[in-house]
């Protein structure tokens, strides 16, 4: 488990920081979750690799590599709501930002059907 744990962590900074790599005249929400995902897996390799998950360093790695996923996953999504035809017709429309259960069934469709 330690090579697939490297691994996971390896793959998930380099997806986070190759959103980076465009050229960008402002700062996006985009690039705030990217920060927020490389701060969290700085956190979790500390936690992994500096502090060898003794003490409170075990929940704290868990919280920040589940955060971190939780991050990718939503990235996947919404670009999958950008990007793929099949999941283009459930984009939900941005009409009203006070109701997420839209981006929640619709996430969920996109999820199934894709």
């Amino acid at each position: 488990m330690p090579g697939l744990t490297a691994i996971f962590l390896l793959f998930t900074i380099l997806t986070s920081v190759t959103g980076f790599l465009f050229p960008f005249e402002q700062l996006l929400p985009s690039h705030m979750i990217g920060i927020l995902s490389l701060v969290l897996l700085a956190v979790a390799c500390i936690a992994l690799y500096a502090m060898k998950l003794s003490g409170i360093w075990r929940p704290v790695y868990v919280v920040t590599a589940l955060a971190s996923l939780y991050l990718n996953v939503f990235v996947l999504i919404v670009q999958s709501f950008l990007k793929v035809p099949r999941c283009m017709r459930w984009r939900p429309a941005i009409r009203r930002p006070d109701r997420p259960s839209r981006w929640c069934r619709a996430s969920c469709w996109c999820s199934l059907w894709s």
